[in-house]
């Protein structure tokens, strides 16, 4: 599976040229797109995180130096519940 790296922004309309995985739509964004065998899927991020695309997973903004709104300190990270997609 592959995974978009930092800076690679996709839309829905992008995955029938994608391989499936997960990939950011934006800097900052709480959302993302999963492709499934051509097929786009728009996730969401749980409340008050933003995607990692490094990590392929969601993430606190302050750790890729977003605007956070809160104090998060000490809870670590959560991933995303997310379907992963295997060939």
């Amino acid at each position: 599976m592959n995974f978009a790296g930092s800076g690679d922004f996709h839309g829905p309309s992008d995955c029938p040229n994608l391989a499936d995985g997960n990939y950011a739509m934006s800097a900052c964004g709480h959302q993302f797109l999963t492709c499934s065998n051509g097929l786009p899927h728009v996730m969401d991020c749980p409340a008050n995180l933003v995607y990692n695309a490094e990590l392929d997973m969601c993430d606190w903004p302050h750790n890729l130096n977003c605007t956070d709104e809160g104090d998060h300190s000490g809870e670590g990270r959560i991933r995303s519940k997310m379907k992963k997609f295997e060939k």
